[in-house]
């Protein structure tokens, strides 16, 4: 292995103690206390945090394990890519016999690929069922909500699972958990 810098500090100590500390003060144009960057090999990682919470802009991210706090924070996924179809992904994964494996996606969607000022996107929404992500509801670039669908025709479109009396795709239930409405997939309405 070929480290450039190794910091190693243990031991108990009665404060704070760092492994790496860095600063930059003063004035200047920008100012970075930072900068990580790898490239070259086959698996590049400008950084790895393990044993611990994340903060950024905090120095106590007691909250969980990466805390973003400041004034109207941001956290930005961003695609430096262009053709249709494109986009970032939250992705959460839960640890199966030390095979991570994802159970729930958000993803953007870039419907086409045209210049800056002419995107166009959507945001979907996926779930896992035996390992496997499908998207359950789309958010369209008009605001248009489709569950089961992904091309939304209106404000709301849901879409069932079948085309019977036997199954339906839209129902609302009361306190109780009985339903007090329902439409089935065969086009009649129960109140």
């Amino acid at each position: 292995n070929m480290v450039a810098i190794y910091a190693i500090n243990s031991g108990a100590t009665a404060g704070t103690g760092y492994g790496l500390f860095a600063t930059k003060t003063g004035a200047g144009t920008t100012n970075i206390g930072g900068y990580f960057n790898t490239s070259g090999g086959t698996a590049n990682y400008p950084g790895i945090f393990m044993g611990g919470n994340v903060g950024i802009g905090t120095s106590t991210p007691n909250d969980g394990n990466l805390v973003v706090y400041g004034a109207n924070p941001i956290i930005s996924l961003q695609d430096n890519s262009n053709p249709a179809g494109s986009g970032s992904v939250l992705r959460f994964g839960h640890d199966q016999v030390g095979s991570m494996l994802p159970i729930a996606e958000i993803r953007s969607y870039l419907t086409n690929g045209a210049g800056a000022a002419n995107r166009a996107g959507h945001l979907l929404f996926l779930t896992s069922t035996a390992g496997v992500l499908s998207e359950r509801m789309r958010i369209n670039d008009n605001g248009w909500i489709g569950v089961g669908t992904t091309l939304p025709a209106g404000t709301l479109d849901v879409k069932g699972v079948g085309s019977t009396s036997a199954s339906w795709g839209f129902g609302v239930r009361n306190s109780s958990d009985a339903y007090s409405l329902i439409v089935r997939d065969d086009g009649y309405v129960g109140i």
